[in-house]
């Protein structure tokens, strides 16, 4: 089967969530259906941006990607997009390579209900990182990622947010959390912006709502570090 990625693969330092500071390989996938106008990521879907889409087979990616983590001593890999899910049969086909030791961390909307064989892949070493667009980042869209779940075990919820929605934001985060009983200890709150300076203005807001609220925080570091730079 053929993947098609937005990048070629490259280190990263995970930026979000519960695995911030963790060495990784970046793979970004090409394409989305939920298209924000908002994305941080417009280069893995929009032609405005400049895509650049690489075809891959699926098990020569796999064979690229473990030799490349084992020349930098990696173990973690962050699969992010667009929407990864859009193509889980040959992401499927891609992480049944990887020896029981390798670490997935994928990113996704919630857009897709992943493949059971995904979720259980390598006895339990696959993590998501969902991210519903509620919220300052706020579409209509379907949620069949949390359809018949069971637990959230390997999840964690992140969230958009802003200073200037919040009141709107935290009523519908918390319809959300409600609806699909998700633990408050796996709701990060995140702040929304693009740039170095509009983080930190909204961090100085957001970690003082996460204290009076219970929810975690997870700054953006890749932006704070690098401001708007890709490939980072």
């Amino acid at each position: 089967m053929i993947i098609k990625l937005a990048e070629e693969p490259h280190l990263v330092i995970q930026g979000e969530g519960q695995n911030i500071g963790t060495k990784m390989i970046l793979l970004r996938l090409f394409g989305c259906p939920v298209k924000c106008k908002d994305c941080d990521s417009k280069n893995a879907w929009s032609k405005k941006e400049k895509t650049t889409e690489i075809e891959w087979d699926a098990i020569r990616l796999s064979k690229y990607v473990i030799e490349f983590a084992n020349a930098n001593n990696v173990r973690h890999l962050l699969i992010t997009g667009g929407e990864p899910l859009m193509q889980q049969e040959a992401l499927l086909e891609f992480m049944l390579e990887f020896p029981a030791d390798f670490w997935f961390n994928i990113e996704t909307s919630g857009y897709y209900k992943p493949h059971q064989r995904i979720i259980s892949m390598n006895d339990y070493s696959t993590y998501f990182n969902v991210s519903p667009k509620i919220g300052s980042l706020y579409k209509k869209i379907q949620y069949d990622f949390f359809k018949d779940l069971g637990n959230f075990w390997n999840i964690i919820i992140k969230v958009v947010v802003s200073k200037e929605n919040f009141d709107k934001d935290l009523r519908e985060i918390k319809f959300f959390q409600q609806r699909y009983q998700i633990p408050q200890n796996k709701i990060y709150l995140m702040p929304k912006g693009t740039t170095r300076a509009i983080i930190i203005e909204e961090s100085q807001f957001l970690i003082s709502k996460c204290i009076e609220l219970g929810y975690r925080f997870t700054p953006r570091l890749h932006i704070l570090i690098f401001d708007d730079r890709k490939m980072v």
